[in-house]
Parts: structure tokens; C-alpha cells; sequence
């Protein structure tokens, strides 16, 4: 070989080095111009929580990178294994095609449909001769220059693609769906462009996913606040609905009251008279609970201590008893008692701090009446107690005929209570119960 050959064949080399170098540059140029693009782009998709702007920073992300004149994406559900089209963009700008009066398209069977192919193999696809694909096609859509999308059979004056990637968005072991990226050129998508559109998938698959749980986060949100605004017009119609119940109820035992005092009024025996005092005293008890709880803002429970109070008041005008001559110390601190504790409980002070006035204190002696009520350890405890001269020796008050000895004793088992009774300082009575 001679001299000039070895030199020409050096300068040869020396050129192509030089050419392998510029294309290494090149190419660490590239990959550092993508992977900054994709660190840059997952940023942003990590800031966003909506669908559509997901949707557009991947559109914008790869028309940098590649030919992006249309881009479809769909969405996969699994259960009934439908793909329906979510999104649709073309180089154009057009971003707000409304792709709602696509169908949905079931999954086709093996070896059919480009879509459905991508999603059984969880594979990507590049297609460099997407037209001979496409005369197979029956129904396909494309947007007109006007940037409607319109239905095409593949013949008609449409934006023809010649080259496409279709590629399964997929997290995990799910596929979400699949993008579907169209050029006008041939042969425009190599494995480079594949492996950076797979990247940026699987970025944009996160950022989806995200996405849904919060879209579906919020629906959740929106529907149960909607199921407790009904709830809640429930709740207050039915409060209405008991309040009104209430208030009859208490008007008719004002009614019956009234018919019981006018009837007294004609008696003129005065035991007869003094039964329906009695029994009056016993409705206006009943009446007073009612009063109270149509009354109250909480329809279910009232406030016993006021209850108690307006009832002493009544007793004290019914019998003409003085207040300065026997007081009534009343020991109940902040109890709430529902109606089928508080009536029962009511009768018995009506019943007991009746009879105390009647016997307890003859000829004009003072006195008082101790009522207690407390809560101990989810126990009721209610006592009823005067300094009275107390029953008479040898009266077994378990074993009476005394008809409002009878009702203390039926009202104890209403409350399925443990009650006794007997002379102390005068007469006391105390019931132990649990609240229904």
C-alpha cells in the first residue's frame, strides 16, 4: 500500500471518528433534551387534577418529540369490556371536540380491532403503513378542516394518516385505556419515538389515575352531601311531623282536663270531686311532658328538671298548698329523658308529692319535699322524700288497696325499675332504673 493510500485511508478514518462523535453528541443531546422533557412534564402532570389538562400537556409533550397531527385516547373498562373515546386533539389546536357521540366499542376478539389488540397484548404498536389498515376499516372517525369530527368510511375527503403508534396506557396490571398517536408521513415513528411515548404514558397513566380517584372522590362527596340534605329534610319533616303530634296530643288532654274539672263542678260529693282532681292532676301530668316536647328544639327528649318544676307549680295551685309552708327542692342536674321515661317518671312525682300534700303535713304543719334524680353509671336513680308524719304502722304499702299506691307500683314495672318505699324521716320513695 502505498503512502498516499495509507494517508487518504487515514484522513477517512479520522473523518469518520469525527462523524461518530457528532453523532454521539447528538444523540446524548437527544436523550437529554427528552428525559428533561419528560422530568419537566411529569411535574406539571403531578400539579393537576383535571382530566382534560392531563390530556393536553401529553398532546403538547409529544408534538415536541414527534409527529403528532391527531391524537385519540380512550379509556378501558374492564368490567364490561368497553373502550370509549375520551379525548381528541389534532395539530390543528382543536381541543374541544366533543367525542361524546362516539359509541363505545366492545373489545374485539383476537386478532381484531388495533385498539383491542393493544390492550390483550399490553403491548405497543407502530404502524408505518397505516393506510393498507385503514381500507380495512368500516367505521372510522376523522376531523374535517372545519374541525368538526365527523363519522368516514376511508374514502371521503379526510385527514389520512399513514403512519400511527397505538399504545396501552397501563398501571400496574390494569390498562386504563389507549392513546393513539396519527402522522400524515410514512414511516414517521421509530422504536426511539415508541420507548419516549411509553415514558410519558406511563406519567400520564399516574396523573389519570389520580385524576379518577379524585373525580370519583368528589361524586362520592357531591352524593352523600345530596343523601344527607335529604336526610336532613327528613329528619326536620318528621320533627314537624312528631312536633304536630305532640301538640294534639297535648291539646287533647287539655280537653279532657277541662271536661274532668267542669264534671268536678257538679259533684257534690266531695270524694267523688276529689277522684277526678286526681285525675285530672294525672292528665295535666301527661299533658306538661307533651307541652315540652313540642316545645323543644330535640323532638325526642326534654329538659325534666323545668318539666318537674311547671308540674310542682300545677300541684301547688291545685291543692292551694303554699310554697313558704311546704317547699319543694327539686335535685335534678341537666337530665334529658325521651317520652316513655319521662311520663312514667312524671306520674310518679304527680302521684307521690300529690299524696305528700293531701296526708303528709294535717293541720297546717310545714314541711318540705326532697325530689332527686341523678345518672349513675348509666343508672337512673329518682327518690321523692318529705318529712311528713310518714304512713301509717303496719301498712304494707306493697300490698294496698290504695289505687295510687297500685299506679306507683304499675308505673315501677313500666320502667322495669327496683323500687322501695317506707318511712324514714317521713315517707320516702326510691327507684332504681336503666333508660330505655
Amino acid at each position: 500500500m502505498s503512502d498516499k493510500t495509507k494517508k487518504e485511508l487515514l484522513i477517512e478514518v479520522r473523518n469518520l471518528n469525527k462523524k461518530v462523535k457528532k453523532l454521539e453528541s447528538e444523540s446524548n443531546k437527544s436523550i437529554s433534551r427528552e428525559f428533561n422533557l419528560l422530568f419537566e412534564t411529569g411535574k406539571l402532570l403531578s400539579s393537576t387534577l383535571d382530566i382534560r389538562t392531563i390530556y393536553q400537556m401529553m398532546y403538547q409533550t409529544l408534538s415536541k418529540i414527534m409527529d403528532c397531527d391527531e391524537l385519540f385516547i380512550s379509556s378501558f373498562d374492564p368490567k364490561d369490556n368497553l373502550i370509549k373515546y375520551e379525548f381528541l386533539m389534532d395539530k390543528r389546536g382543536k381541543e374541544n371536540i366533543d367525542v361524546s357521540s362516539i359509541p363505545p366499542i366492545p373489545l374485539a376478539p383476537e386478532g381484531y380491532g388495533i385498539q383491542s389488540q393493544a390492550i390483550r397484548s399490553r403491548q405497543s404498536i407502530i404502524m408505518n403503513d397505516y393506510q393498507q389498515h385503514f381500507k380495512k376499516v368500516i367505521t372510522s372517525y376523522s376531523i374535517k378542516n372545519d374541525g368538526q369530527l365527523y363519522s368516514s368510511t376511508g374514502t371521503e375527503d379526510f385527514f389520512k394518516p399513514n403512519s400511527a403508534m397505538i399504545i396501552p396506557m397501563k398501571l400496574e396490571n390494569r390498562v386504563l385505556g389507549v392513546i393513539q398517536i396519527f402522522s400524515g408521513r410514512k414511516k414517521a415513528y421509530t422504536q426511539k419515538h415508541m420507548k419516549f411515548a411509553e415514558s410519558l404514558i406511563h406519567l400520564v397513566a399516574l396523573a389519570y389515575n389520580n385524576a379518577l380517584l379524585y373525580r370519583d372522590a368528589k361524586k362520592e362527596i357531591r352524593v352523600r352531601q345530596a343523601a344527607e340534605e335529604k336526610l336532613k329534610q327528613t329528619v326536620k319533616e318528621k320533627e314537624m311531623l312528631v312536633k304536630e303530634v305532640h301538640h294534639r296530643v297535648k291539646n287533647n288532654l287539655q280537653v279532657i282536663s277541662s271536661l274532668l274539672k267542669l264534671q268536678s263542678s257538679y259533684l257534690h260529693d266531695p270524694e267523688a270531686a276529689e277522684y277526678l282532681t286526681v285525675s285530672r292532676n294525672r292528665v295535666k301530668a301527661m299533658s306538661l311532658i307533651h307541652e315540652k316536647l313540642y316545645k323543644t328544639t330535640d323532638s325526642g327528649k326534654i329538659n325534666f328538671e323545668q318539666y318537674v318544676t311547671q308540674l310542682a307549680d300545677h300541684l301547688y295551685n291545685v291543692y292551694g298548698v303554699s310554697k313558704d309552708r311546704i317547699k319543694i327542692n327539686l335535685s335534678i342536674n341537666d337530665i334529658y329523658l325521651d317520652i316513655d321515661t319521662a311520663i312514667p317518671c312524671g306520674l310518679l312525682i304527680n302521684e307521690l308529692v300529690s299524696n305528700a300534700f293531701k296526708h303528709a303535713f294535717p293541720d297546717g304543719r310545714d314541711g318540705k319535699i326532697n325530689i332527686e334524680l341523678c345518672n349513675i353509671n348509666g343508672d337512673y336513680f329518682l327518690s321523692v322524700e318529705d318529712d311528713g308524719i310518714g304512713i301509717p304502722d303496719g301498712l304494707d304499702v306493697y300490698n294496698t288497696p290504695s289505687l295510687g299506691m297500685q299506679l306507683i307500683i304499675m308505673l315501677s314495672e313500666q320502667l322495669e325499675g327496683e323500687f322501695t318505699a317506707g318511712n324514714e324521716t317521713g315517707f320516702k320513695f326510691t327507684i332504681k332504673f336503666s333508660p330505655f
